[in-house]
């Protein structure tokens, strides 16, 4: 049978062909008459396992690649400066500083500093949650 002949009667050739897959299928034991049958079927069920399984593996890279970047966002938030700048502030031993302060101005200060940042805050109301980058993306 040649391309020639399918493209002049498509249809009559797919009837026959599914005709011979329904004898195919009723008796397994014909193995000469057969062996196209079963050829197409292993060919069109190979097909469809491997773009089922594309599609999984499109949906699991999405998902990872997708993680990564949270991850990535994440870490770039978290990091102030480089760890060689960082070591130089850190506030122990002979390196504290002394600021002079008796406790309840220090106290004063601090709760001083939290009323501007609540008010900074209420000014810049945003959508979402701050640490997820969800107010952001709205803007």
């Amino acid at each position: 049978m040649s391309l020639l002949e399918w493209v002049r009667d498509p249809v009559g050739h797919l009837k026959k062909y599914g005709e011979l897959a329904r004898v195919c299928v009723q008796d397994v034991g014909r193995f000469e008459e057969c062996d196209q049958v079963w050829a197409v079927i292993g060919i069109v069920l190979g097909v469809t396992c491997l773009l089922i399984l594309a599609f999984i593996a499109r949906h699991f890279y999405r998902e990872y690649a997708g993680y990564q970047r949270v991850r990535r966002r994440r870490l770039a938030e978290m990091e102030v400066a480089d760890p060689e700048v960082m070591k130089e502030y850190v506030w122990s031993g002979d390196k504290a500083l002394d600021t002079g302060l008796s406790q309840e101005e220090m106290i004063r200060r601090i709760k001083e500093a939290k009323a501007q940042k609540r008010e900074a805050a209420s000014d810049n109301k945003s959508a979402g949650d701050p640490t997820l980058g969800a107010g952001s993306r709205h803007r």
